[in-house]
């Protein structure tokens, strides 16, 4: 199960890596039935599933002692349920990586990639809690994923929207949410 899901999450990370080393695009994917969109969301399915799956079972085998991940892990894997808005803002269908309009409002007034964030925060929080080697080792991979994606949608997002999508990038955090506005309404 290690190695599958390690191949998994290192094939989609590297898919994202190609996509920002050269012109060639895997993510966001062209249309939903070509074969990025299904590479993509098949090796995606099987890390969101996959390391809190092997966290589970191998919980407990990095040996920490201290009783402070627990905790803590749990406490940063509630940051999905935040994802949970963000997708409702944002829609499914555009959550998957299809094109649909640009979205400033709810949480993406504070951060423009929000579920990335909640992402992050889940998966890195299982993996704490979890202390499973298997989980972190197949895991990191995944968390790699989370923080690369962005970069390769704001190429897309550029083309597509152009000079609106420039004033919101530079408007808008990229990751960590800004609980406050500044400068003058409007901005």
């Amino acid at each position: 199960m290690l190695y599958n899901l390690l191949v998994a999450n290192v094939l989609v990370t590297g898919s994202l890596v190609l996509t920002l080393a050269s012109e060639r695009t895997i993510w966001p994917p062209p249309q939903r039935k070509s074969w990025e969109f299904w590479f993509t969301w098949v090796c995606a399915a099987i890390g969101f599933v996959g390391v809190p799956l092997l966290g589970l079972i191998d919980r407990g085998s990095l040996g920490w002692s201290g009783g402070w991940q627990l905790p803590l892990g749990l406490a940063l894997a509630v940051g999905f349920v935040v994802g949970f808005w963000a997708v409702g803002t944002l829609s499914a269908y555009q959550t998957l990586g299809l094109a649909g309009a640009l979205h400033r409002e709810g949480p993406y007034r504070y951060c423009r990639n929000l579920q990335y964030t909640c992402d992050l925060l889940f998966s890195g929080g299982v993996m704490l809690a979890s202390g499973s080697l298997y989980a972190v080792i197949s895991g990191v991979p995944l968390l790699l994923w989370f923080l690369l994606a962005p970069f390769c949608e704001e190429r897309w997002l550029g083309r597509r929207f152009g000079p609106e999508y420039e004033s919101y990038r530079l408007s808008t955090p990229r990751f960590l949410p800004r609980l406050w506005r500044t400068g003058s309404a409007g901005s």
